[in-house]
């Protein structure tokens, strides 16, 4: 069975990994682009989010690839992404392509129908499938480790470099080698052989970088197309990147893992609570726990990302300017939908990191509140 599924980030490493694990045949489209984001707004609805019209636009180049299936999540967030993959697979058959739908559900019913296809490809007993699973959930967990370590090593070294270019080009040659690793082994591998090629890279002596959290809705925040490769932009200008969520700590998500600790997901809510004290949906009790954290840290600023529409992060938002008339640590947002441009995004951040950058000489080496 060829599988396949929508891009976030470099999610498609880690759950790619998980699919081929549990013997499914994955077919990975390209990129999220400018005319694969018009071809979702094409056929979605309006007003709905940007992350929806692109992602729908990602999943017609997998059907045209040739997939027999789509895999997506349903759940019963308040966020209406809860519904989307059900309501992006109607829209598809709408259109008249053919193709089975796999909605990943937290129920007992939905487990038992992802349990019986995994038994139907495999040709093997419910023991094997359990077996299948555990296994490929650690592969899956292992890559999505050391895909964090990388872009974590790669976020350090970005404004330090002495060669312009030198992190982004590890880090694509990082990815490649993880994407291929295929097994426990050969990930062992991969880490040693990533290590070494970051350790031939000359820094800039006694440069301290300015400390940037980058926070907001999810698919915004890890996808290069609608956050216009932020990062990287960030990077260029002097300052080190830090996020809120990971691919691997978004994939660990369903599991119920990697939310407790110091600085994870359950604190950010703690610290958010006194502001908002339910969540509306999305990542709006993340985007302000995780400013806090932000200022807890001593980050020199922050850089918050909502699509057009979103309720969640229009609320987020409101609440942030209190938050940030408390706690005096700088933020900017932006509000993305298929019509922004990345001249008028750009212009304000640079505009955004000048000031940090002033304020961090006005008080004389490394600025804190």
């Amino acid at each position: 069975m060829r599988v396949g599924f929508p891009h976030i980030g470099y999610v498609y490493v880690i759950f790619g990994a998980f699919m081929r694990a549990l013997g499914l045949t994955t077919v990975i489209p390209p990129r999220p682009s400018y005319n694969s984001l018009i071809e979702g707004v094409k056929h979605a609805p309006e007003q709905i989010c940007v992350p929806f019209k692109a992602n729908l636009g990602c999943l017609i180049q997998a059907l045209k690839m040739g997939v027999d299936a789509l895999v997506g999540v349903h759940g019963d967030w308040t966020c209406r992404f809860g519904y989307y993959s059900k309501l992006h697979h109607l829209i598809l058959h709408d259109l008249g392509y053919e193709f089975e739908s796999i909605i990943i559900e937290g129920t007992k019913e939905s487990i038992k129908n992802i349990a019986e296809r995994i038994k139907e490809v495999n040709r093997c007993g419910l023991t094997k499938v359990v077996w299948l699973f555990l296994r490929a959930f650690q592969l899956a967990n292992k890559k999505g480790e050391l895909l964090e370590r990388l872009q974590e090593k790669t976020r350090w070294l970005r404004p330090r470099e002495e060669t312009k270019g030198a992190a982004e080009s590890i880090f694509n040659k990082g990815i490649e080698i993880i994407d291929k690793a295929e097994s426990f082994s050969s990930l062992r591998v991969a880490k040693k052989k990533i290590d070494r090629m970051f350790e031939g890279v000359d820094v800039k002596e006694g440069f301290e970088p300015l400390k940037i959290m980058v926070l907001g809705e999810v698919y915004l925040v890890l996808e290069p197309l609608l956050n216009f490769n932020i990062e990287n932009k960030l990077g260029e200008m002097g300052a080190e990147v830090s996020y809120f969520i990971s691919e691997h700590r978004w994939f660990l998500h369903p599991f119920k893992l990697g939310k407790r600790g110091r600085y994870r997901e359950n604190h950010a809510h703690k610290l958010a609570t006194p502001y908002l004290k339910y969540n509306v949906g999305g990542e709006d009790k993340n985007t302000i726990g995780y400013y806090l954290i932000a200022k807890q840290r001593g980050y020199d600023g922050v850089v918050h990302f909502k699509p057009f529409t979103c309720m969640a992060e229009i609320i987020a938002k409101t609440i942030l300017y209190r938050v940030a008339d408390e706690h005096g640590l700088p933020f900017i947002s932006f509000t993305v939908d298929e019509h922004t441009a990345e001249e008028g995004l750009l212009t304000r951040l640079e505009a955004f990191i000048d000031m940090l950058s002033e304020k961090r000489k006005k008080y004389g080496g490394i600025f804190r509140n």
